[in-house]
């Protein structure tokens, strides 16, 4: 290999015989092609330069050699390899020297690019590269300008990091099979494709990009690889039937896995009859997230309300619950409840869980190492997305760890509780029967009070008379009362008040008396009784007199007991009592007393 056209058809052929097999890898025979590629290579810088066209097929051509060694390598570090075929290079060191042959390849082909140029993208079958030289504030995947399928989102503000520049070239590479098949972190290997970034000077000097600040902080998005993707979707931890608006527990104890490590817990559901889907009125699963156990959605530390469209979309994110590391109990249990809001249709409901470490290697360590990434709460099965304060070469594992999923279903429902039956009973018909008897009461209450006797002589002026009987113990009399009123323009003179059943506990006793001249406004009364009977003393609460002539009614306000026995009032059963002004009836302890006695009494609020 001597000039360009030498390494053109050269390197043509080669691509085609590098092509994976099925057949052993010939170890020695990658070696002897990384040394006819570094001859190539050196040939190519010394003919490449700023201005001049850009060799872009020899670039595929020899991408994909690389791509094809690095896969045959990395392969060969996994599988087992026939003495016979040893070689001196270690295999896992091919698939690294692949990879910088790569990068040293881009290197070179920039050297022919402008300020500002169209990007330069270079597609093999295991290698995609891109190119660009340009100001710092126009980089590829940068802002919205971010090309699609790109691995890395770039943040406008990190321009800053290179304000001091006014000319870079930007390179990127997604690799799918690793070139880096060892310095894995334990129990976590590299499961999807490799993608990196660096930024040099045109002149070739690397541009080291570290210790990010936040806003300036990349965003990397790392595929599955192809061998993980053709191995078809995980399966999932576990499943179970939830029946309709019912509430089914579950418990998951994943194994101790690495603190730097995400976990995720993914819930989806299918319907195992759609035929009443379209009378569904709130057709969704409500599940709650909680270290406690029976979560609910007072207590939990984050809800999901999944709905069938929701699960056909391609944003796994609305059910899906992401763990971040730092905020999760390593070996910990988490506690779902899972609620189905459907009424009349049966769910299907899964649980899985998968585990994404964000990683980086290291070539000053030769190893995998986590430090600055985070992976995001955006990864998904197939996509580790992670963010990065430095730039190298990133890779993620995704992976199911081991864990222990148990569904917790409610206790069914006990059989008929006959203690508890009969006590309803009881209080059910205790309660019709006093309805009842109260209700007859107060007919006879009403009967008798549509009766109003009349006392005394007759007269042209008549006068109603209630008197309100106390509602305490032996507040009733069995002796004759009388009563006498004071009016401004003349008395009443002594009335009996004789009526059937009247004057016990709690009632109200209606009476007429009339006189032949008209008593004015009534100010005062005389009431007594003559201490007769086998229970005369008598707690007297209220009187009102009211003039049928004008309709104005004049309260009398008592609240004492009457008896010779009663020694607060002397022992007196007659009393002179002044009407009760306004404010002494608008008493809020009186009204609230008055209110209390009707309806309980009255009204049987109580019931």
């Amino acid at each position: 290999v001597n000039t360009v056209d030498d390494i053109q058809q050269i390197a043509a052929a080669l691509a085609q015989c590098t092509v994976s097999s099925g057949e052993p890898v010939c170890g020695s025979c990658l070696k002897q092609t990384l040394h006819k590629l570094e001859g190539m290579m050196r040939i190519l810088q010394a003919e490449t330069a700023a201005g001049t066209g850009t060799p872009t097929g020899i670039a595929d051509s020899i991408l994909n050699i690389t791509g094809d060694l690095i896969h045959l390598a990395s392969a060969d570090v996994q599988g087992p390899r026939p003495p016979e075929l040893g070689m001196e290079l270690p295999a896992h060191m091919v698939a690294s020297r692949a990879y910088h042959l790569s990068s040293a390849l881009m290197c070179i082909v920039m050297r022919s690019r402008v300020l500002d140029e169209e990007p330069l993208t270079l597609v093999g079958e295991e290698i995609t590269a891109r190119g660009k030289r340009s100001d710092p504030r126009s980089l590829l995947c940068q802002g919205d300008a971010s090309l699609p399928g790109c691995p890395f989102s770039i943040p406008t503000a990190f321009s800053g990091a290179l304000s001091n520049l006014s000319d870079v070239v930007q390179l990127m590479f997604l690799v799918d099979s690793n070139p880096f098949p060892f310095g894995y972190i334990s129990n976590y290997t590299v499961s999807t494709k490799v993608a990196s970034m660096a930024f040099q000077t045109q002149a070739g000097a690397h541009i080291p990009i570290g210790q990010l600040a936040s806003e300036r902080a990349i965003t990397v998005k790392v595929p599955s690889s192809s061998d993980r993707a053709a191995q078809g979707p995980r399966a999932p931890a576990g499943s179970a039937v939830v029946p309709p608006r019912a509430s089914v527990g579950v418990m998951v104890t994943p194994e101790e896995s690495n603190p730097a490590a995400g976990l995720h817990l993914q819930l989806t559901y299918t319907l195992l009859s759609e035929h009443y889907l379209p009378e569904e009125p709130e057709p969704y699963l409500a599940v709650y997230l909680h270290s406690a156990y029976w979560p609910n959605e007072h207590n939990c530390s984050a809800s999901r309300r999944i709905r069938l469209e929701q699960l056909a979309g391609d944003d796994h994110r609305p059910y899906t619950f992401f763990i971040a590391p730092g905020t999760r109990d390593p070996g910990g249990t988490y506690h779902l409840n899972l609620t189905s809001h459907f009424h009349w249709s049966a769910l299907e409901v899964t649980v899985g869980l998968y585990t994404s470490l964000c990683q980086y290697f290291s070539e000053k360590e030769m190893m995998w190492r986590t430090e600055g990434l985070m992976p995001l709460e955006e990864t998904s099965p197939s996509q580790a997305v992670c963010l990065t304060r430095h730039l190298t070469a990133f890779g993620a594992s995704l992976f199911v760890p081991p864990s222990r999923v148990h569904f917790v279903f409610p206790e069914p429902a006990s059989g008929m509780n006959y203690v508890v039956l009969l006590t309803c009973s009881v209080c059910l018909v205790t309660y019709a029967v006093m309805a009842v008897v109260l209700r007859k009461l107060d007919q006879l209450d009403i009967r008798r009070v549509r009766v109003i006797p009349f006392c005394g002589k007759g007269g042209r002026f008549k006068y109603e008379i209630l008197v309100k009987t106390g509602w305490g113990r032996g507040s009733g009399t069995t002796a004759h009362v009388g009563i006498m009123l004071y009016g401004a323009e003349g008395r009443s003179g002594h009335r009996h008040l004789d009526g059937d059943r009247a004057f016990r506990r709690n009632s109200l006793d209606v009476f007429q008396i009339a006189t032949p001249h008209s008593l004015g406004r009534v100010c005062k009364i005389r009431v007594w009784h003559d201490n007769k009977g086998l229970s005369p003393a008598w707690f007297l609460q209220h009187v009102i007199v009211r003039d049928l002539q004008t309709a104005h009614s004049t309260f009398f306000l008592v609240n004492e007991w009457l008896s010779v026995e009663t020694e607060a009032n002397g022992g007196l059963v007659e009393k002179e009592v002044p009407a009760a002004s306004e404010a002494a009836l608008r008493q809020s302890r009186r009204l609230l007393v008055a209110e209390l006695q009707r309806g309980f009494f009255d009204k049987h609020i109580w019931l």
